[in-house]
């Protein structure tokens, strides 16, 4: 291997781990935001809005996660 072979091979493997780290802060951000009571009606569409923001990261980092064969 030369070494653009194995920096490239360690680029992947620091993506894949912050991927899944960022999944698990997303998914406790989304429970805070889930659990957060808003106080007007702007603060239940901030609240909502958030929620779905969270909801679209989470499904396409998940997506990217996967494996090419099972998409």
């Amino acid at each position: 291997m030369n070494y653009f072979q194995i920096t490239a091979f360690v680029n992947r493997l620091k993506q894949n781990k912050t991927m899944s780290m960022t999944i698990a802060e997303l998914k406790k951000q989304l429970e805070y935001w889930k659990n957060y009571e808003p106080v007007n009606g702007m603060g239940k569409y901030a609240r909502q809005t958030k929620i779905d923001a969270l909801t679209e990261k989470i499904k396409s980092l998940e997506v990217k996660k996967q494996p090419k064969n099972e998409r």
